[in-house]
């Protein structure tokens, strides 16, 4: 088993194939929010805690699925951003940031292709693209502004901008 370091040092590593700012490379041994890493009883236990309070724990043994974990957020915050830098007008904006996603992932280990796509196929399974969601909100605003209740003007602005199915 690696130690904390190694991680450390192989993110930084990793992180270079990308890009990847380095301010979100720095692996945590302790933090009270966002992720850190502890290892004990030869298993690694990446954590995300907010405020103190623990809402996520990812244990393995496994050295390249702790190093996808940790990416996975690392390419996640890259992808979002570059999204919000290249964002096209009444597109998901997840379509810019999963493509992107997986091209970083991609570029880092061409073996996490197949993890990536299922992920991002499982998120847009159960929340398909919906490229209208922006208009579909400023028609109803507009339509209760004008005197429609919530739930009408809703369901006018989902008749005019239907609902991904």
């Amino acid at each position: 088993m690696k130690s904390i370091e190694d991680v450390r040092k192989k993110v930084m590593e990793l992180g270079l194939l990308i890009n990847a700012p380095k301010n979100i490379l720095y692996v945590h041994e302790r933090n009270d929010s966002g992720y850190c890493l502890e290892s004990h009883e030869n298993e690694y236990h990446y954590i995300l805690n907010e405020r103190g309070q623990e809402l996520d724990r990812f244990t393995t043994k496994n050295f390249d699925e702790l190093l996808y974990k940790i990416f996975n957020h690392i390419t996640s915050s890259m992808a979002f951003s570059y999204e919000l830098a290249n964002r096209v007008s009444n597109q998901d904006s997840r379509r810019i940031a999963f493509a992107k996603k997986i091209e970083l992932t991609t570029a880092i280990s061409e073996s996490w292709r197949e993890k990536i796509e299922q992920e991002v196929a499982r998120i847009l399974q159960n929340s398909p693209y919906d490229d209208f969601s922006y208009v579909r909100a400023e028609l109803c605003k507009k339509l209760m502004d004008q005197g429609l209740s919530g739930e009408q003007a809703y369901e006018k602005s989902c008749e005019k901008f239907p609902l991904p199915k």
